[in-house]
């Protein structure tokens, strides 16, 4: 089982994203945070392009949702 602190490299249509478990799992609640807990019985993401979990969402919006997930509010 790899730790809270590990790396997580994300395309999300195409655009690289990269980050932390422990980032992912900061809203319990939401679809990244079953996807990425090693203990959901939901599991990650099959589909990997080049060692990147691919997400078929738009990146300029999944932006917002990870910088939300990183600060704790919306916007810069």
């Amino acid at each position: 089982m790899e730790g809270l602190e590990s790396i997580i490299d994300l395309n999300v249509g195409g655009t690289e994203f990269c980050t932390t478990r422990q980032t992912l799992l900061s809203d319990p609640n939401s679809m990244l945070a079953k996807m990425f807990d090693p203990e959901s019985s939901f599991s990650a993401p099959g589909v990997k392009k080049n060692g990147a979990y691919f997400l078929d969402r738009d990146p300029v919006l999944f932006g917002v949702v990870l910088h939300y997930l990183r600060s704790g509010h919306l916007g810069r």
